[in-house]
Order: C-alpha cells, then structure tokens, then sequence
C-alpha cells in the first residue's frame, strides 16, 4: 500500500522545522558567549584603564664610601712604593744623558726623581733620615744647574758619574729591605666606644 503523499509532506516539514530549530539554538548560544566574551573583556579593559597601577618604590641608591688610600696603607708600603716612583725617575733621568732628550724633558724627569727623594727622607726615622740630606741636598744641585741651563743631557761630562755614583748609594743603603726597621710608624685610629644594652654609653647619654 503506497503511503499517503500527505503523511510524507507533513513528516518532511516537520523534520526541517526541528532542524530549523537546532540551527537557531546554536546561532542563539554563540551570540551569547560572544557577548559573554566581550563582556569580560570589556570589564578588565576597564578595569586596566581606571584603576591606578601600584607605584613601585624607588630603589635605593648604593652609598659609596671613599677611603683614603694613604692611610690604609703601613710605614713600608708607603716607602716601597715612593721608592719605587723613585727608581722610575732616576732612572728617566740617567738615560735622558746624551740620549737627545730634550731639556725640558730632562728638567721633568729631574724633578720627579727629587720629589721622590725628598719623600723618603721624611719616611724615615732619625738617624736614618739624616744621612739621606747631603744626597738631597746634591741632587737639589743638579736639578738647578739642569733648570738654569748650566747642564744640559746632550752633554753630560760629570752629571751622569755623579748622579751613577749616588744611585749606588741609594740602592746600597735605602732599599725598603735596609730601612723597614727605620720608618715612621703612623698612630693606631682610636677605638670607637663600646655599646651597651642601654644605648652608646651606660649613663643613656
């Protein structure tokens, strides 16, 4: 028996009627997650937008604290080094002698090797200290007849025996290993007071 043509028209719009349905379901739920989405985005970008950000404390700035190097130096290291310094200008100054340097690169080099000089002997205890002046005092020459031009290092004639003959001298005698029982001790720092459970000192003050 043929089925009725009624029964399938109505059976075939009552399927597309319930896939309509579907559809319009689904369409319905992704509009509202969208606006669901839009919505919590849209809350935080206000959120980002009005409420003030913490504010993030400066960092401290490092304190630095120079120190004197002179004192932190002892008695020996300071008159090694100046002694040092010492040997480096005098050396300067012995092959400035006829080696076409110029004078007033002598009268430099001449200077520096003096000052040095004159820093050791203050170094130094009594009666070391002493018998470092006649070679002060010879060195105090040369260096004022290379300042007024009464010797000059392209003709050394006798500077350069005297200045050789006094470097032995100083290297013989006033090495740091010869002297280190002969330098000025610096005073200890005073000690700082000591605290108390009450405070810096036991009366509160």
């Amino acid at each position: 028996m043929k089925p009725d043509s009624r029964d399938l028209c109505n059976t075939r719009k009552a399927h597309s009627t319930q896939h309509t349905a579907h559809r319009t379901q689904r369409l319905l739920l992704s509009a509202v997650c969208c606006l669901l989405s839009a919505g919590v985005l849209g809350c935080e970008s206000v959120q980002r937008k009005f409420i003030r950000k913490r504010k993030e404390a400066p960092r401290p700035s490092p304190i630095v604290q120079f120190r004197d190097y002179r004192e932190a130096m002892d008695a020996l290291e300071r008159y090694r080094k100046h002694f040092v310094l010492f040997q480096y200008w005098n050396g300067e100054l012995l092959r400035s002698l006829g080696s076409g340097m110029s004078l007033k690169a002598a009268r430099h080099v001449s200077g520096e090797a003096l000052q040095e000089l004159r820093t050791l002997r203050g170094l130094l205890t009594e009666p070391a200290g002493a018998s470092l002046d006649p070679m002060i005092a010879q060195r105090q020459q040369i260096h004022e007849r290379l300042m007024n031009g009464t010797y000059m290092p392209s003709q050394p004639g006798p500077l350069r025996q005297t200045l050789e003959t006094q470097t032995r001298l100083i290297y013989r005698d006033f090495t740091w290993r010869d002297v280190q029982e002969r330098l000025h001790v610096a005073p200890a720092a005073p000690a700082a007071p000591a605290a108390t459970a009450d405070g810096p000192n036991a009366d509160g003050h």
